[in-house]
């Protein structure tokens, strides 16, 4: 959709399945999807054509690129997660579980692509090392949450955010202590792209959270 004149430029065909996650590329002449039908795929946006598609062990719940390198990481509904990298492989790595027994509802990777945050839909939020695919923290204490739910990093990667069926929670990422919660009005989606944080919520409301006061 080209959004400067409101014209459908391409409807792109090729998954099986629901869509799970979409995104641009560096330079937004690519983008990915995710799918239930268990493939994640890089399409050409000028062509409106699929150039790789590539397969996964199960079911693909959630994904996120990181915009400087362009890694791609995948979350499955069987509890693991699974990366690739364009520039230099056609497959997802193995995968590595982060969640036992539940499946993952979202998935983010840091700013600085060093480490990667998954949320499962009992709500534990991991915290994961790239290079090793190591768990260095569990985030625990939001209850069940349902799909899809992505986990944010602030824009320095030194804090997290994340939604329960109602409540929204912040940790330091290196210590996972708890910072500040806030409990009620039904959260459906945090982001925090910008110097502060916004949680949207049911009842057609959005919030704004201060930095300095918390939630």
């Amino acid at each position: 959709l080209d959004l400067r004149v409101q014209k459908q430029l391409y409807t792109l065909r090729g998954h099986t399945d629901g869509l799970t996650a979409c995104g641009f590329m560096k330079g937004n002449a690519q983008a990915f999807t995710s799918s239930l039908d268990r493939t994640v795929k890089l399409w050409d946006l000028e062509k409106g054509q699929t150039l790789r598609s590539i397969p996964a062990n199960s079911a693909v719940m959630c994904a996120a690129v990181h915009q400087s390198s362009g890694m791609i990481v995948a979350g499955h509904n069987d509890g693991t997660v699974s990366v690739w990298d364009p520039r230099s492989s056609d497959r997802l790595s193995i995968p590595t579980r982060v969640a036992q027994n539940r499946g993952l509802v979202g998935v983010r990777i840091a700013p600085d692509g060093r480490s990667l945050l998954s949320q499962a839909d009992d709500g534990v939020v991991c915290v994961t090392a790239m290079d090793a695919m190591r768990t260095l923290n569990t985030l625990s204490g939001l209850g069940s949450v349902a799909w899809p739910s992505v986990p944010a990093f602030s824009l320095d990667g030194m804090q997290v955010l994340a939604r329960g069926m109602n409540k929204v929670t912040c940790w330091d990422v290196g210590s996972g202590k708890e910072l500040c919660s806030h409990e009620g009005h039904d959260p459906l989606c945090v982001c925090w792209d910008l110097p502060q944080a916004v949680s949207a919520h049911g009842g057609g409301h959005a919030a704004l959270w201060g930095t300095e006061e918390g939630l």
